[in-house]
């Protein structure tokens, strides 16, 4: 896993990678799978609940892909989480990052230019 961090905001965003070969006509219900996978995951974390009408197909870099934002309680605080998983064909990418929910639209601006801009092998 890396780890990108801006340095003037502190603002940061995650990177895991894993090689793997998937059957492109397997990859959507693998990209669903992912997200409810993410949210049995994330029982450790108060209320993580998947917000309604955030998941999102996509197509990033001529790869299938699929977006999320979760909202959950960290120490009496409203935080969100933002998921990107992308599919290539050999490997499989989640970009996520967290954030105190009232900081995640710009935040979220900022993850979704980073990730437009991914390649994937």
């Amino acid at each position: 896993m890396v780890m990108l961090q801006e340095p003037a905001s502190g603002a940061s965003a995650s990177v895991w990678l894993k090689a793997e070969k998937i059957d492109a006509a397997e990859v959507p219900s693998r990209l669903r799978g992912a997200v409810q996978q993410k949210a049995l995951q994330r029982l450790n974390l108060q209320d993580y609940t998947v917000r309604a009408g955030s998941v999102q197909m996509r197509t990033i870099d001529g790869k299938q892909a699929i977006s999320a934002l979760a909202d959950y309680v960290e120490n009496g605080s409203q935080m969100t989480e933002y998921l990107t998983w992308i599919f290539g064909d050999k490997t499989r990418v989640l970009v996520f990052s967290r954030a105190a929910a009232a900081a995640m639209p710009t935040l979220k601006l900022r993850i979704d230019q980073l990730v437009s801009s991914t390649v994937v092998p």
